[in-house]
């Protein structure tokens, strides 16, 4: 996996402080495996291929929750010098795809409140959109306010 990250740049595009390794460290476990980031904590602290590989020690799940924070603020800047090795290297199709979920709950900040063409009256929802080249490999994911309307979606007027 590490060879890989390099050969596509997402080392590069992290950069080499420590937030970055361990913004590695929490992509390849969740190829490995589906677990949480308190099992990542206590079974991956300990492995001395993490530390060799990618110089990580002394971390918990509280680090890796600070990391994911780390890692949505600096999103964009990723994203940009992940595009700036690919777009040389891929063709110049882009497809994006937008949709939305509904919760059943009301405690988060984007979801809000619009037609829902699932049908589920009184649900807040959000909008994902989704970009990706043209052998449908996802580029890039943002998620935005729920009342934002899909373009040439049935959606009545207000």
């Amino acid at each position: 996996m590490h060879i890989i990250a390099q050969r596509i740049g997402l080392d590069k595009a992290l950069g080499n402080k420590r937030k970055a390794r361990l913004a590695l460290l929490q992509i390849y476990a969740r190829l490995i495996t589906q677990g949480s980031r308190l099992y990542i904590a206590t079974q991956w602290s300990k492995n001395q291929a993490v530390e060799e590989i990618l110089g990580l020690k002394n971390f918990n799940e509280d680090t890796l929750y600070s990391n994911l924070e780390w890692l949505a603020a600096h999103q964009l800047e990723i994203e940009k010098e992940l595009f700036k090795k690919m777009r040389n290297e891929i063709k110049t199709v882009y497809l994006y795809e937008v949709t939305s979920s509904y919760f059943e709950g009301k405690q988060n900040e984007l979801a809000a409140y619009r037609f829902n063409r699932y049908k589920k009256k009184g649900k807040m929802q959000i909008t994902i959109g989704l970009l990706c080249n043209e052998d449908g490999e996802p580029i890039s994911v943002e998620v935005f306010e729920g009342n934002n309307p899909e373009k040439n979606s049935k959606e009545p007027a207000r």
